[in-house]
């Protein structure tokens, strides 16, 4: 008798639901996770091949590390446009969920796609062959099986997710990658370490910043000097990456690269993640989440820039400034200089007059539409004013610091962080009083103690009390953490202003990362907003006052 013979393509997928699962279950569920390798999976699709001599290898195919609810898998695809050009008349898959986990689109494929193709569909586990008479009761265990695959997607899904939410809560860094001027600690991959080269660069370039260079002029800088850009550096150091940007023939750094790096609050030692999520768990297409949304974590990593550089360094990417044709940086007082009246930038001018020179600024307004004076300033007028008030500025400083010194901060933290602890301690405690009452309601209810509406009642209370403890226990955290760095960090900032202090003459880094800014008035009158004195003011007035308060529990 005649025997018709298949040409078949065997399909094979390892998903990344089941890769992460691994790490969470028990030795037999990772037994099963194992089972469902491309390994396993070819050894037992050659054994049924063996056992059906009328069904010829033609191809294999695979997936591995894509998710079942994703049907636009490479693999899939390229075996589906082999089946299209009519290549082979039978496909072979270890289970339904091998296929895939949707409901509607594994019953599409295998009872619409495949039998309108001429294709042979055999699951070897399921027991399922489309070329076998048919039991009713097939009609019925086929589409609950794919349901059943869909369901565990779903769950796994929810899992996973509330798995990554905790991490990303203790501020565990959970990318795949790192970013460019760190590395994974080896033995904690969510720890990030800095990169002993790449981090040199990166606080190169925040201090590119500082001194007035446009992100242009800092990537033509790197560029000349031959730093590979970070996808190049990641591939030379043999580092994993993955990347969305196409990657140009001549490896190079841009601006856009230099405004990311520039940005990045991971620098600081902060840790931003939540940023983007998925639509549902049957697809990858993601939206961002609203920045009040992130999860932020503090001081998770070391810092390769301290904080105060890069909030300097934020407020002059919001400043509107560029630099001149045929310079490199900007002038000293670029994106500082305002018209006290109408609020307008000044800009610099230049005047010959005969071999001498002169350089002054003018309000914007009055030049380009007479709408206010001309509020004229001398630049060399301008410079003396501000080197003589700088000076006396980090004069200030410095008394701040010497007022610092004579407090011992370390017992005050100790002091007021022990305060904290032992608040948290309390109402930790109510909360278990109160969890425990809640579950001797029902009890009560039962016994006859409480009728309904009392147990309800109580069971309300009980809950907002439960709910109000826990707010409350979150805001003790984050006070604690919020003073546990607070004057070791203005002390910290204050060093750093010792270290640059003896000013002598101006230059764009002293004033960006001093001054915010300068209001010209007629008559050149100045009005100059220093960054950080009134916090370190308050950091005095508080920390004086946490003294005395510690002085009187004495």
């Amino acid at each position: 008798m005649f025997q018709t013979i298949y040409r078949a393509f065997l399909y094979y997928r390892l998903s990344k639901e089941d890769d992460l699962e691994v790490s969470r279950k028990n030795s037999a569920q990772k037994i099963k996770d194992e089972s469902n390798s491309i390994t396993n999976q070819r050894g037992l699709a050659h054994n049924f091949l063996q056992n059906h001599r009328d069904i010829l290898l033609v191809d294999e195919f695979s997936d591995d590390g894509y998710t079942g609810l994703d049907y636009e898998r490479p693999g899939f695809q390229k075996m589906m446009a082999q089946i299209k050009k009519e290549k082979i008349n039978c496909l072979i898959v270890k289970d339904f969920s091998r296929l895939g986990r949707d409901y509607l689109e594994n019953c599409r494929y295998i009872e619409r796609i495949f039998p309108q193709m001429g294709i042979r569909f055999i699951s070897i586990n399921d027991g399922y062959d489309s070329a076998a008479e048919r039991m009713p009761s097939d009609h019925i265990i086929v589409p609950f099986k794919n349901l059943m695959n869909e369901t565990y997607s779903r769950d796994t899904s929810v899992k996973i997710r509330s798995h990554m939410l905790v991490k990303r809560e203790e501020g565990d860094f959970i990318a795949p990658f790192a970013v460019y001027g760190y590395k994974k600690d080896r033995e904690n991959t969510n720890l990030l370490i800095p990169d002993p080269y790449a981090s040199k660069v990166v606080a190169e370039i925040f201090c590119m910043k500082i001194k007035g260079m446009s992100q242009k002029g800092i990537a033509d800088h790197l560029n000349d000097q031959g730093i590979l850009p970070p996808l190049e550096y990641k591939a030379y150091t043999g580092s994993r990456f993955r990347t969305s940007f196409k990657r140009k023939d001549k490896p190079e750094w841009s601006e856009n690269m230099i405004a990311r790096i520039l940005s990045n609050r991971v620098y600081t030692g902060v840790v931003e993640q939540g940023k983007v999520k998925k639509v549902n768990y049957k697809t990858n297409r993601r939206k961002s989440v609203p920045r009040k949304e992130w999860i932020v974590c503090n001081d998770k990593h070391q810092p390769v820039v301290d904080k105060f550089v890069f909030d300097i360094v934020q407020h002059l990417l919001e400043t509107d400034t560029r630099v001149a044709p045929g310079r490199e940086v900007l002038y000293p007082f670029s994106g500082l200089l305002y018209c006290a009246d109408c609020k307008m930038p000044m800009i610099r001018k230049r005047d010959k007059q005969g071999a001498k020179e002169y350089i002054y600024y003018i309000c914007s307004s009055w030049k380009n539409n007479g709408g206010c004076s001309s509020h004229r300033i001398n630049e060399k007028v301008l410079s003396e004013a501000v080197l003589a008030t700088l000076q006396m500025y980090m004069n200030v400083i410095l008394d701040l610091e010497q007022a610092l010194s004579k407090l011992n901060c370390d017992q005050i933290s100790k002091y007021k962080m022990e305060q904290i602890q032992q608040e948290s301690e309390l109402v930790h405690e109510s909360e278990k009083r109160v969890k425990q009452s809640a579950r001797g309601l029902y009890e009560d209810f039962k016994g006859g103690i409480l009728n309904e509406e009392e147990y309800r009642e109580f069971q309300t209370l009980y809950r907002t009390e439960e709910r109000n403890l826990k707010t409350k226990a979150k805001s003790l955290q984050k006070k604690l953490d919020s003073f546990a760095i607070n004057a070791k960090t203005q002390i910290s900032r204050i060093n750093w202003f010792k270290q640059h202090g003896g000013i002598a003459e101006l230059d764009r880094a002293i004033l960006a990362l001093l001054i915010r800014d300068i209001k010209i008035s007629d008559g050149h009158s100045l009005t100059i907003t220093f960054n950080c004195r009134d916090e370190f003011e308050d950091s005095i007035k508080r920390i004086k006052g946490e003294v005395g308060e510690h002085g009187k529990k004495e």
